[in-house]
């Protein structure tokens, strides 16, 4: 017998990595799915198995700590730069 809470064990999913928008949502087409955007329509690759659409949207590159630490690092460089200059 097949769960009929199934979506209640998925990981959740990560926000948005270009707009940043928390407005995320499990998606599917017939028997493929995939994470999409509600804010800016971004729209992750489609898998036949929702656990792996999630993981994948929730991959590496879409880790929001690791791209706020970057913007920091950026923003330090840039002053940085904006000191030499002048």
């Amino acid at each position: 017998m097949s769960n009929p809470y199934k979506f209640a064990d998925l990981p959740p999913i990560k926000p948005c990595p270009f707009c940043f928008s928390y407005q995320t949502v499990l998606g599917n087409v017939k028997t493929s799915y995939f994470a999409e955007c509600s804010i800016c329509g971004a729209v992750g690759p489609e898998y036949d198995d929702s656990e792996k659409a999630i993981k994948q949207w929730n991959g590496p590159t879409n880790d929001i700590d690791h791209l706020r630490a970057d913007c920091e690092r950026l923003r330090r460089e840039l002053d940085e730069c904006n000191g030499v200059i002048r």
